[in-house]
């Protein structure tokens, strides 16, 4: 009769090691060069279903990231196997009994206390491989090939993306003119062991480093009728080259000499009498450019926007934050907010007022507009001034006669389209943004600073 208790045998298999108990009871099943790799990084044919390909050939099945102590695993057809056990099961067809027994034995554990014997076997060391990254001409032809390969977003073979911003209740015109948005019909998905997983349409998005120039491209895989595709990471970035960096030391904006770490941001059109939007990601920004007519930038991710360094000609950013249970969007929006101050801008943050719902691990501005559209946002489309008295007060006549005489109709600009003729060569054409404007002295800086 087995006595064995799941909760022991768990504990012991976690401090056994997973892999090295697969590798003992299923290690003939699978690819043997799975098992050389760190978990998650290694591929192999399914041991349950096998392959649909002529070769013989698959790499449908792979372990977690986790498979150390959790033992799961995750086939593309055969789905999840969140621990060792449900694995184990389904590959061999054994009972949940039938299974702890198994894997006591591996582990060494006495039926009758629970613990493991003095004379059970040590799991098996294997050898660590460590992964080379690529070199700088694979980096480069790999950038300027998918790029090469993409068509403009508004081309026919786009329509996956048009329905994929339709399901999300977005709008491609905004982004119709810019050259340094495209769209791949067929892209391949490389996993992190560089196995390619497959292909699927993708969104590709020019990123600048802190200095405005092209450094890398985001992407965004889709599938065929608009949704993500079902990959481990759908939205990823390239490699950069070697001379590209997406946070780097720039000079500060107000004091000579002093450096600041600048942060990477996706160039989506020009700032408008001197406002300009920052964001996250591109769907938050894209939505917020639909409510209010603000040219909004995104930055990838909330370590690069609160290193976002504004652009010359920009006297105030607006930052429409994340609002994330962990806190972070809230504190990269109030890091970027004293920032700007500090470099002489004026700045003010947004925050969705919205909770945040039970299964979600927080919630954006592209959310805000799904559920409330443009009555969820504060209103700048009808008088564009009004964005500077909600920063600082009530700023008088002088600053709203001045802001009058300079207000422009509210649309979206594309960059120049002039090719670049450094680092990645005409791979998107867009301006530097340090050269978007003539440098205002630090006096004029100043006094424009201090008279509100």
């Amino acid at each position: 009769m087995n006595t064995l208790k799941a909760d022991d045998v768990r504990n012991a298999a976690q401090k056994h090691g997973w892999m090295d108990i697969h590798e003992r009871l299923i290690g003939n099943r699978l690819d043997g060069r799975i098992f050389q790799k760190a978990p998650g990084r290694g591929r192999s044919v399914c041991p349950i279903h096998g392959t649909s390909k002529s070769n013989g050939r698959g790499d449908g099945f792979r372990f977690f990231k986790d498979a150390e102590t959790s033992g799961g695993g995750v086939c593309n057809t055969c789905g999840k196997f969140a621990d060792g056990f449900r694995l184990l099961m389904a590959i061999e067809g054994w009972t949940f009994p039938q299974t702890l027994e198994e894997v006591a034995k591996v582990v060494g554990l006495d039926v009758g206390s629970g613990r493991v014997r003095k004379d059970a076997p040590p799991p098996r060391v294997r050898p660590k491989v460590e992964a080379k990254p690529p070199n700088d001409t694979f980096i480069r032809n790999l950038l300027r090939r998918a790029w090469a390969e993409a068509v403009p977003v508004t081309d026919p073979l786009a329509a996956p993306l048009m329905r994929y911003l339709m399901r999300r209740k977005l709008s491609i015109e905004p982004i119709a003119g810019l050259k340094n948005f495209r769209f791949h019909p067929s892209l391949d998905y490389v996993d992190d062991d560089g196995v390619v997983v497959g292909q699927f349409p993708a969104l590709l998005m020019g990123v600048s480093d802190a200095l405005g120039r092209p450094a890398t491209i985001h992407r965004t895989y889709l599938t065929e009728n608009g949704e993500k595709a079902p990959v481990e990471e759908p939205k990823k970035v390239f490699p950069l080259p070697n001379d590209r960096s997406l946070v780097m030391p720039v000079e500060h904006p107000r004091f000579d000499g002093m450096m600041v770490d600048g942060g990477g941001f996706i160039r989506m059109g020009e700032p408008q009498a001197g406002v300009l939007g920052v964001a996250e990601g591109f769907e938050t920004a894209l939505a917020v450019h639909l409510a209010t007519g603000m040219t909004v930038w995104p930055c990838v991710c909330a370590d690069l926007m609160e290193r976002f360094i504004p652009p010359e000609g920009v006297e105030q950013i607006v930052v429409w934050g994340d609002l994330d249970r962990s806190g972070r969007g809230r504190e990269a929006a109030q890091r970027l907010k004293a920032s700007a101050w500090d470099m002489g801008r004026k700045a003010l943050v947004f925050m969705p007022s919205l909770s945040i719902p039970d299964n979600a691990k927080g919630i954006d501005w592209h959310d805000v507009w799904v559920m409330h559209g443009q009555a969820g946002f504060p209103r700048f489309r009808t008088e564009q001034r009004a964005v500077m008295p909600m920063a600082v007060g009530d700023a008088g006549p002088r600053y709203t006669d001045r802001v009058e005489r300079n207000l422009q109709p509210i649309h979206v600009q594309g960059p120049c389209s002039t090719p670049q003729s450094e680092g990645i060569r005409g791979l998107i054409a867009e301006p530097s943004m340090r050269s978007a404007a003539p440098r205002t002295g630090l006096l004029g800086r100043l006094r424009n600073f201090v008279k509100f």
